[in-house]
């Protein structure tokens, strides 16, 4: 029961994981364009 625990425990870590860098991405990438289109716009 504990091994399978912790196996479900390090699923769930590693999709949030997952799911917390690829918004960090797309954060990152939409800051870039914001920046870049009002600087284009400005």
């Amino acid at each position: 029961m504990v091994k399978n625990t912790d196996v479900y425990i390090n699923n769930i870590m590693t999709q949030l994981g997952a799911i917390l860098s690829f918004g960090a991405n797309i954060g990152c990438i939409l800051v870039h364009y914001t920046k870049s289109g009002v600087s284009t716009y400005a």
